[in-house]
């Protein structure tokens, strides 16, 4: 498997400020989501956090606060993954706080509670 993600990593890097279409010609969010996923798989944190960072600010270009919200949430499950520093858990609970905020607006109450258990285990 780390094969494959790590050629499909070089695959997408390039497209890494674009949107990713689906089928149908919808976005399915943006490239950086997706590397930032495969970076953590692969153990490449710091490429990872930039790929998360390039997400959510595309998102927020964009307009796109479903997949903004996603992404907060998925952000901070990583910076949660057995990091312990102070900045770093301000950082996550500020994406929490955030993904449930924007789950609320737009009555993804699932995101919101996911959001808020991940807060609390902080």
């Amino acid at each position: 498997e780390r094969e494959a993600a790590d050629r499909l990593y070089e695959l997408l890097t390039p497209y890494e400020p674009l949107d990713t279409p689906n089928e149908l010609a919808v976005s399915a969010g943006p490239v950086a989501y997706f590397l930032a996923q495969l970076a953590a798989f692969l153990g490449r944190d710091s490429c990872a956090q930039r790929h998360f960072d390039c997400a959510v600010a595309h998102a927020e270009q964009r307009g796109l606060q479903p997949r903004l919200a996603r992404t907060c949430l998925e952000f901070a499950r990583f910076l949660h993954r057995g990091r312990v520093a102070p900045e770093v858990r301000v950082r996550a609970a500020a994406l929490c706080a955030r993904a449930a905020e924007l789950g609320d607006s737009l009555n993804m109450r699932w995101l919101s509670d996911e959001a808020r258990a991940l807060a609390s285990r902080s």
